[in-house]
């Protein structure tokens, strides 16, 4: 009987631990929502990922708490967005010194929209789709940079992004030319 009774108490004690622990857990659950709320998204990421590491038992409130994370996250990219162009140029140039070209030619993409003639974009596009192996449009926007700026034929001559298409007989056509409209 004596078994049983504290048997008992130590449940009733480990249950009032635990609901101590979950209005704790839900707390932090609060306090980081409320961050979200204004607008705070960094540092509601930072409470929600402690969350998680203080209270890896409390499965369906570390569940609402990655929820809430991925909102956090998905305005924090939102909010990098690039705005200008020299913003877009810059985080194409970012993503493909990364080795992102796919993504890197997105961003090079919006670049162009926003300034056709522009010769360092098309640099960069042609650079791009040299690292992809893709020398037809490698050749077709270097042409354009070459034409906007003849200095990008001397950086091409070295750039090691184009390595992989020197041999391609466009590119050998522009890189042995020096009359380019």
């Amino acid at each position: 009987m004596a078994a049983q009774k504290s048997s008992r108490s130590t449940r009733k004690r480990a249950s009032s631990s635990s609901d101590e622990a979950f209005s704790k857990a839900i707390a932090s659950l609060d306090k980081a929502v409320r961050a979200l709320h204004r607008g705070e998204h960094e540092k509601a990421v930072e409470m929600l990922k402690a969350l998680e590491q203080a209270f890896p038992e409390e499965r369906e409130l570390n569940d609402r708490a990655r929820s809430y994370m991925a909102v956090c996250e998905k305005a924090i990219a939102g909010a990098k967005r690039p705005k200008t162009f020299e913003e877009t140029l810059n985080q194409g140039v970012i993503l493909h010194n990364a080795g992102d070209v796919g993504q890197a030619l997105k961003f090079y993409s919006k670049a162009l929209d926003l300034e056709p003639k522009n010769g360092n974009v098309h640099y960069y596009i042609a650079a791009a789709h040299a690292l992809d192996g893709d020398a037809p449009s490698s050749a077709k926007h270097l042409e354009l940079a070459i034409q906007a700026d003849r200095t990008n034929l001397i950086l091409a001559k070295s750039d090691r992004d184009f390595d992989a298409i020197r041999s391609d007989e466009a590119i050998i056509g522009l890189f042995s030319t020096s009359d380019i409209a």
